[in-house]
């Protein structure tokens, strides 16, 4: 009885004196648990351990993007396995995305029970499709249940692919199996309905899949990252995978395999191992060595459309940013009833971002992107930048109604010593309008010909044109290509790594996502010629001059004393 005690307590003792896995050398072994297995079972045990009452225990929900070949799906199938075989009345499905790789998941929940000890091998009754029924064959529902009328388990590990999109409809799943998501058809319309079965307690669903590109499943696990679902991001690199790596040849390293070798510390027969994945398996293709080995998530997904940004430089600095957070968010409040002062309050939630206040004296510059409505579109979007040294200093992200955003801006060019705001006016230009009802001091000034009366007139905000567009962006990527340590926000770059050209060269953010960010910030630059650059020079006092001079305006009369600090520029008072 200890014993079984033991086996249901330990998903690692289970495993590896009970299942048996098919290894790489086509040999049949106990399963034995590698690193990355052992993090996704870690986060199961402590799910486990933080609420031991089943029924109080909220479902569990685990996303997971790999490298190919670390054993997540054998893993996963282990622990459904697992758990079925100590409870009652409960279903496993894994859903495959096509009917081979849901052909090799039922050959391995076969060989499960093909070895299972026979002490704690459940009764199993012949199905018709793929899986197992943990059920007494012999079993007659309309006799009493007794030693000799046993029902089993009543337990069913079931298999499915993507192309049936009713899969799990008719049952209640208590543990679930995505497997490649990236990979299926339709899988929002799949994953939607089937997540539906998925009780709200006591369940487990784990969401699997290599990266192909920016799609349902790329979009799923930038949620994850951002806390906008309750899924549990788990990332494991190819380099985690103790077999990935060759007898080092002697070749000299690239830039980029210095980097990666630098921030990941890894050897030189790793390296050797991901040139010859890449020459023997890849046809040499660098991006797609990166989408089916990747280094960290975000490279994973970059392999869609042609970038426009050099992503190498763009994940180098979010890295940077990542391990080194900085700026604090808030948002800016007026403080007292006569002389309206505005105040940075600090506020998790806010939609300000401030990496460095106003200094001053300094001249800044923002370009605003406005939303397109509250309803969907992007959002509204204002880098602030110092427009003597281009460094950003802050950033506002948020989804308001036109008026409600004119008030931001206006306390946050207020803020930043009267900014430069350049408000594109392309959908909306209640925002400029507001802005000038408002009084603000300093807007760009675009210049607009007259095509009957041929007169150039003075207009407020920025207007974004098919003659522009391309010019600012392609100023931008200079920018960030010469200048990325300057750039703060970790949004901005994460923005920046999925605006690509699309099929006819034209740049803008992929299909679902969004490039308010990027054309904001393509604004600021643009505007900055009607700003000021220079910091004025701090005037010289009294005690500066020398000291004959001092000695003169001391004794001088006040109009004197006056007409001295004049021309001498002296700060007086």
């Amino acid at each position: 009885m200890n014993a079984l005690r033991v086996l249901k307590d330990s998903y690692r003792t289970y495993f590896e004196r009970c299942l048996k896995i098919r290894n790489k050398e086509a040999q049949i072994v106990p399963f034995i648990t590698n690193e990355a297995q052992d993090r996704l079972i870690k986060i199961i045990e402590d799910w486990k351990a933080a609420e031991p009452e089943e029924s109080k225990r909220r479902s569990l929900y685990i996303i997971i993007l790999k490298a190919r070949q670390l054993g997540f799906s054998t893993a996963t199938e282990a622990v459904f396995f697992h758990d079925l075989n100590f409870s009652f009345n409960k279903v496993a499905m894994i859903v495959s995305f096509d009917e081979d790789s849901a052909v090799t998941i039922n050959d391995m929940s076969d060989r499960f029970y093909k070895y299972l000890p026979q002490v704690i091998k459940p009764k199993r009754r012949p199905s018709r499709g793929k899986g197992i029924l943990m059920e007494n064959p012999r079993f007659d529902d309309s006799k009493e249940i007794s030693k000799d009328n046993d029902p089993g388990l009543q337990n069913k590990f079931l298999v499915e692919t993507a192309k049936n999109l009713n899969a799990g409809s008719s049952y209640t799943i208590n543990y679930l199996h995505i497997s490649e998501l990236a990979k299926w058809d339709k899988p929002e319309e799949t994953m939607t309905s089937i997540m539906q079965s998925v009780p709200d307690y006591g369940a487990i669903t784990i969401v699997e899949s290599t990266a192909k590109g920016m799609n349902f499943f790329s979009e799923l696990w930038d949620n994850a990252e951002r806390g906008n679902n309750n899924f549990v991001p788990l990332f494991v690199a190819w380099f985690e995978n103790p077999r990935y790596r060759a007898p080092y040849t002697g070749f000299e390293l690239t830039p980029y395999e210095r980097d990666i070798q630098d921030t990941y510390k890894l050897d030189l027969d790793q390296l050797q191992w991901r040139r010859n994945t890449m020459k023997d398996k890849l046809n040499g293709d660098e991006s797609l060595f990166k989408q089916e080995y990747p280094c960290n998530a975000m490279e994973a997904f970059l392999t869609t459309g042609t970038p426009v940004f050099n992503n190498e430089i763009v994940i180098k600095r979010i890295r940077e940013l990542e391990l080194n957070p900085i700026g604090e968010r808030g948002n800016l409040k007026y403080m007292g009833d006569k002389e309206r002062k505005i105040t940075f309050v600090p506020d998790e939630r806010g939609w300000l971002t401030v990496f460095k206040h106003p200094e001053p004296g300094k001249h800044y510059i923002s370009g605003n992107d406005v939303a397109q409505g509250v309803e969907g579109g992007d959002f509204d979007a204002a880098p602030i930048l110092d427009n003597a040294t281009l460094e950003q200093v802050a950033t506002f992200h948020g989804h308001l109604d036109v008026d409600l955003y004119a008030e931001e801006l206006y306390k946050l060019g207020m803020y930043y010593n009267k900014a430069l705001l350049g408000t594109e006016v392309n959908f909306n230009p209640g925002t400029v309008l507001q802005l000038e009802k408002m009084n603000y001091p300093r807007l760009y000034m675009r210049q607009n010909m007259n095509t009957i009366s041929k007169d150039v007139q003075n207009s407020f905000g920025w207007h974004t044109s098919m003659t522009n567009r391309n010019a600012i962006i392609s100023e931008l990527v200079e920018y960030v290509r010469e200048h990325t340590h300057l750039i703060k926000d970790v949004w901005f770059l994460k923005e920046c790594l999925k605006f690509v050209k699309n099929k006819q060269g034209r740049p803008e953010a992929m299909p679902g996502e969004h490039d308010d960010r990027v054309l904001a910030y393509a604004i600021t630059l643009a505007i900055r010629g009607q700003q000021s650059t220079s910091t004025p020079k701090e005037q010289p006092s009294i005690k500066d001059l020398p000291l004959d001079l001092q000695e003169d305006y001391t004794k001088a009369s006040p109009d004197m004393k006056k007409y001295l600090a004049d021309k001498w520029g002296l700060k007086v008072g």
